[in-house]
């Protein structure tokens, strides 16, 4: 008795996946909510964008970062407040 072949599961097996895609390029920025809000194809009014000034040209420069070199007298800090332990 010969046994007729097992059919090929639906989906891949999890070692041979095929080379996922390129995710497309999103007009989101981080952390910067909605790139746009376009209007509906229904709604009666429309938005432009118009330059009121608030945008800056150059990023402001960075603060400095001050580097400070501490001894401290003891490590242990003793809590002597009523809200603790």
């Amino acid at each position: 008795m010969t046994r007729a072949a097992a059919p090929a599961p639906p989906f891949p097996r999890p070692g041979k996946r095929p080379p996922a895609e390129e995710p497309a390029p999103s007009s989101k920025a981080k952390g910067r909510g909605a790139r746009s809000n376009e209007a509906g194809r229904y709604e009666a009014l429309t938005r432009e964008a118009a330059d009121d000034g608030w945008d800056f040209e150059d990023e402001p420069a960075p603060n400095a970062t001050d580097v400070t070199t501490e001894t401290p007298r003891t490590i242990i800090n003793y809590l002597s407040s009523p809200f603790v332990g």
